[in-house]
């Protein structure tokens, strides 16, 4: 099992995660709530294997960003066993499963909840379970919080004094049991396309619930989280990998004529061949559905003596359209990647993308002394090593299986009948970026001779921005066409650092909307942006006196009361976006934040005989929110109110991010919460317009 959602991964354990196993098992810290305050005295050789004669099949490793943080396991019941603990007999298919976050800095912060919740969906979604039981000590509240109030799971019974622990303490436990159908009655899917990377709608405040309000409860849906389930393509799976291949490249057509795409016939030929692997085969699949997939072969180094050194190549790399730009290639990437390497291969080179490729950390081939069959050396023709010095000394002429460049018409044509009727795609012609161009780039991108749109896609930035005619006003053209053309070129722009205004107006320094603040000012600067925080609640901010002297002053703020919004409207007028981060009380935004936004009364020169005029112009807007119920019934007037604010003063509104108060702080801290902040963070980098 391979499961991926963001930067955390649940993956089957390898022999070579033995050490780690042992290292935690024999922790009498990490072990003493499982009963072994003492540890396991377990021995890595014994561990490995048993990995390696797939005597634990269901232990499986956590990873945060490519580092083990701790483990979970299943293990299938027989059926119609009478459980040990339970006492019941359990008829169809069920799993036993545990989780242990061994890393004790990635303890408390609400990841076990996401990867629990990954967990049991995939046993129930791919691996065919009816029902799934767990267990938790008595002593452990967080843990019964969670599976009982995040998780929807059901209560069975509570054993005293069950069993003893190492040092021959009596414990108890508390059964959980959670069926299929529960489940899915329960819980509910991210939407089909992945957009809903953003925390789920039922974000909330914190004002008392009114009697039509729906009650929290074990029984409120709960949003599955996206997570991707990864796995070996199966021959049942043919048709399937195929036909997402012939969605994905579909439009790739070099060639002005309108003609069939081969490429989904290249799959097929590509598993004939002996250089195919299929143990490195692997389809993505989201909410039960492939929607991608990864394949490779091996290829030959061969240097001036004649010596031959085995490599990989990939491709094709393909993803549904509608689910392309959502990270499904780097997660197939990046974990066939780890597959290889343990696989004993040294490095992966492909004729790709240059500008996209090269931020999963390929580099030209050209760099390694390699070069293609023929000898030459180009952008597209890149190097992944899959361990440091993995290329060392590795030099020579590169080439791949002959199947790659064997795609005759006769066969295209008729392996296409398999498939449904589909027209064919148009081809775009390179006079739509040549009309936009000056005439000396125009001029440049000429001397290429090529007549499709396409051919961009094969170009770098480094190599077409060193062409003569070439600058950079021609350079963000054809990045612009492209783009409108539905294609990404170029190098990934780094923005203008963004200026960020963010107003806080909660009384409480490090109370939840702080928390939410923290993961969402943590990815703005991992995004170079300038970040002005501003608390509200220990500045002196006096109401609007609606005396309108504002509007009488052309140019300028021209508020008569002099107190600390004079200061604060000074860095609100530096910003590109402008944050209220406030909790909901009453249905409304805290005293302070209100007190600043009908001060900012006297930015818009509507109405007082002065030029129309709006000091803050081309701003962006947008909300963070700590709340208690629904989305729209806690926060959605104070959402409703800044939106009209924005379309009355002509500035764009980037909306809101809410998180529903659960647990106080802990809600703020799960893994769900804390992604959302960080995607808001990006959305707001994206779609918000510097004003330099």
């Amino acid at each position: 099992m391979v499961l991926t959602l963001n930067n955390l991964t649940i993956r089957t354990a390898r022999p070579t995660d033995a050490e780690q196993l042992c290292k935690w098992w024999n922790d009498g810290k990490i072990m003493a709530h499982a009963g072994f305050p003492n540890g396991l005295n377990e021995q890595p050789e014994k561990i490995r294997e048993n990995i390696a004669n797939n005597k634990s099949p269901g232990l499986h490793i956590i990873q945060q960003a490519g580092k083990p943080i701790g483990e979970m396991s299943y293990r299938q019941i027989p059926p119609n066993t009478t459980h040990y603990a339970m006492g019941n007999t359990l008829s169809g298919k069920v799993a036993e499963i545990g989780i242990k976050i061994c890393d004790t800095t990635h303890q408390e912060k609400g990841i076990g909840t996401t990867l629990l919740a990954m967990f049991i969906d995939a046993l129930f979604t791919y691996y065919g379970y009816d029902k799934i039981i767990l267990d938790t000590n008595t002593n452990n509240k967080r843990a019964q919080h969670v599976y009982e109030n995040k998780l929807n799971l059901n209560r069975v019974q509570v054993r005293e004094n069950a069993w003893h622990d190492q040092l021959g303490n009596q414990q108890s436990a508390i059964d959980y049991e959670i069926t299929k159908a529960d489940w899915y009655a329960t819980h509910t899917k991210k939407d089909e396309h992945m957009g809903g990377m953003l925390p789920p709608a039922d974000n909330m405040n914190h004002n008392p619930r009114p009697q039509n309000a729906t009650p929290t409860t074990k029984h409120q849906p709960r949003l599955i989280p996206a997570y991707l389930h990864l796995r070996q393509e199966h021959p049942k799976d043919h048709f399937a990998t195929e036909s997402i291949t012939r969605e994905a490249h579909w439009r790739g057509n070099w060639d002005m004529n309108p003609q069939i795409s081969d490429t989904h016939l290249l799959v097929h030929k590509l598993r004939l061949c002996p250089s195919y692997i299929p143990t490195l085969h692997f389809i993505a699949e989201h909410a039960g559905k492939p929607v991608g997939h990864i394949m490779y072969c091996t290829s030959k180094i061969i240097d001036e003596t004649g010596k031959t050194h085995e490599a990989l190549t990939f491709g094709p790399l393909s993803v549904l359209p509608s689910y392309q730009g959502k990270g499904i290639g780097q997660a197939l990437m990046r974990h066939t990647f780890e597959e290889a390497k343990h696989q004993g291969y040294r490095a992966v080179l492909i004729f790709g993308h240059p500008d996209y490729y090269t931020r999963v950390g390929f580099r030209p081939a050209a760099e390694f002394g390699i070069t293609t069959h023929d000898g030459k050396s180009f952008d597209p023709f890149m190097a992944y090593p899959l361990y440091e010095g993995a290329l060392n000394g590795i030099t020579g002429r590169y080439h791949i299986d002959p199947a790659y460049e064997d795609l005759p018409q006769d066969e295209i044509i008729a392996f296409e009948k398999k498939f449904p009727p589909k027209d064919l795609h148009i081809p775009i012609s390179i006079s739509v970026l040549l009309d936009r161009l000056p005439p000396p780039a125009q001029k440049a991108l000429e001397s290429l001779k090529e007549k499709s749109l396409m051919i961009m896609q094969t170009k770098s930035e480094r190599e077409i921005a060193a062409m003569e005619g070439m600058d950079g006003a021609a350079i963000e053209t054809i990045r612009t066409v492209m783009k409108e053309h539905g294609q990404n070129w170029g190098k990934k722009r780094e923005k203008n650092k963004m200026k960020i205004c963010i107003l806080m107006g909660s009384p409480r320094p490090k109370g939840n909307t702080a928390e939410l603040c923290k993961h969402f000012m943590e990815e703005l600067k991992q995004n170079h942006a300038k970040i002005e925080y501003i608390t509200l609640h220990d500045k002196k901010i006096a109401p609007c006196l609606g005396c309108y002297k504002c509007q009488k002053v052309e140019g300028e703020y021209g508020c008569i009361q002099t107190d600390d919004m004079q200061a604060i409207v000074e860095k609100i007028l530096q910003a590109d976006v402008l944050v209220f981060a406030t909790p909901i009380y009453t249905w409304q935004a805290t005293p302070p934040i209100k007190a600043v936004m009908d001060r900012m009364y006297g930015f818009n020169k509507f109405y007082g005989g002065t030029p129309r005029d709006i000091l803050n112009s081309g701003q962006s807007y947008a909300l963070i929110a700590t709340c208690g119920y629904d989305l729209d019934y806690g926060a959605g007037l104070l959402d409703e109110g800044i939106r009209r604010w924005c379309t009355h003063s002509g500035l764009p509104y980037l909306g809101m991010y809410a998180v529903r108060d659960e647990d106080d702080l802990a809600s703020f801290q799960t893994e769900e919460a804390i992604q959302g902040a960080r995607q808001f963070a990006r959305i707001v980098l994206e779609e918000g317009t510097s004003r330099q």
